[in-house]
């Protein structure tokens, strides 16, 4: 990269990065591969640059690295996964576990934990949960939040 300052050279690589990134890659989920695609492309334009991890490039020895973030991060809570919702029986998302991926604004009944949960939460990346008992909110759930310790009598779940 000769010619080319230190900062000069790390905007350039930045830039071309952002560029690299679609609209419709952006909106969806990135699968792995779009990370290796996005660097496989920086060192197609940049060359001289060498892989030093699943996502990142070195150049000039160590002096310029690029790290390209994938566009997913994962949301989960305890053990209850990206995209879902989950009742469990213990406190600080402990115990048996019920896991929701529908969100047809159903409510679902947590009968099958044996009684009220003693955690809850919700692992999807938009809209809330909403714990009830009988038509009563108990308390609602933002995105990628929990509630670690559940008091009083929740019955259901319902998401929007």
């Amino acid at each position: 990269m000769k010619g080319y300052s230190l900062v000069g050279a790390v905007a350039a690589i930045a830039t071309a990065i952002m560029m690299l990134a679609s609209p419709a890659a952006v909106a969806a989920v990135p699968q792995p591969s779009d990370v290796q695609l996005r660097l496989d492309a920086a060192l197609a334009k940049y060359p001289g640059g060498v892989q030093i991890s699943p996502d990142s490039i070195a150049w000039s020895d160590g002096a310029i690295v690029l790290t390209v973030a994938s566009d997913f991060t994962p949301q989960s809570i305890g053990s209850c996964a990206t995209g879902s919702y989950c009742a469990f029986s213990g406190t600080n998302y402990s115990g048996s576990k019920i896991t929701f991926s529908d969100c047809s604004g159903n409510s679902h009944a947590l009968s099958a934990l044996g009684n009220t949960p003693g955690s809850v939460a919700n692992a999807r990346t938009a809209g809330t949960v909403t714990a009830k008992n009988g038509s009563t909110t108990a308390f609602t759930l933002a995105p990628n939040t929990g509630k670690s310790v559940v008091t009083g009598t929740v019955a259901s779940l319902t998401c929007s």
